[in-house]
């Protein structure tokens, strides 16, 4: 009996979150790099995807979900193969900035020493003044 050559592999793959659970409705895209080939389907309840019937060569692996950075990874399949990748979609990177003012007081108009302005003759009346001796 004549061996029959396979022409087609599989790719299948795992998506969760850094604490390792399931992340659901993903979209996953399996697209050929040397054609047109493309395929797209969703994660399961089980974060789980699963391509049949693909034509050997190498592939890129793309994995999507609104509000978190995107994840992609390179696969060659083979014939009569089955690899199974995982991917871990992080929270993308939050910029923050913090801007923290205040109200300054208001500048000190007043001096707490008091001042008085006297003239020299008030200076030659005080006691203890010699200055004209």
């Amino acid at each position: 009996m004549p061996a029959l050559a396979t022409i087609f592999g599989t790719v299948r793959g795992i998506v969760h979150d850094p604490q390792h659970r399931p992340i659901v409705d993903a979209t996953v895209t399996l697209k050929a790099k040397s054609s047109d080939y493309t395929q797209t389907l969703q994660t399961d309840a089980e974060g789980q995807f699963h391509f049949d019937a693909v034509p050997l060569g190498e592939y890129s692996v793309t994995v999507s979900q609104s509000g978190i950075r995107d994840a992609r990874t390179a696969v060659t399949v083979l014939s009569g193969t089955a690899p199974v990748l995982h991917f871990e979609l992080r929270l993308p990177t939050q910029a923050q900035s913090v801007t923290v003012s205040a109200d300054s007081a208001p500048a000190q108009t007043e001096s707490v020493t008091p001042t008085e302005v006297v003239s020299r003759e008030e200076i030659m009346r005080t006691p203890g003044c010699n200055e004209g001796q």
